[in-house]
């Protein structure tokens, strides 16, 4: 998703999908740019769910950790 502003202040969202390759979002901001638009913000949507994934896989991972030291802990009692 790309945020940006065209001179008039109007503010769009544009969803676009680009090829994996050098120079494709480039070629998007320098469109956007040559009718006077100003990209303010830029997300990767697909790269934001997989961070969320493995930071979701994290908190289980470290509840799971935490329990077993806990147990090691009241068995060394």
């Amino acid at each position: 998703r790309i945020r940006m502003r065209h001179p008039d202040r109007t503010t769009y969202l544009l969803r676009v999908w680009l090829p994996d390759r050098p120079g494709a979002l480039g070629a998007v901001a320098s469109h956007v740019g040559s009718v006077g638009g100003d990209i303010v913000a830029v997300d990767i949507v697909e790269l934001n769910a997989e961070i969320a994934r493995i930071v979701g896989s994290q908190r289980e991972l470290r509840t799971a950790i935490d329990e077993i030291v806990a147990d090691l802990e009241r068995s060394d009692r």
